[in-house]
């Protein structure tokens, strides 16, 4: 039960600094993170998910702004 709570609280904190910038996100944010949730066995496998599909992002817009 500790697990899902961490989720939980990891999908208020950050749907909460992204709903400071731009609203719409926030049920992106909440659908992400329930759904990497389901995948991940552990706050530290979520946080790795998350990293990486954050540096994959990174790359996508990077080279988007090149174009």
């Amino acid at each position: 039960m500790n697990a899902v709570r961490d989720y939980f609280l990891a999908a208020f904190v950050i749907s909460s600094l992204i709903s400071a910038f731009d609203a719409r996100f926030n049920f992106v944010v909440l659908y992400y993170v329930l759904t990497v949730a389901s995948y991940a066995r552990s706050l530290d496998d979520f946080i790795r998910i998350t990293a990486v599909l954050g540096v994959l992002v990174l790359f996508v817009g990077i080279s988007r702004s090149v174009k």
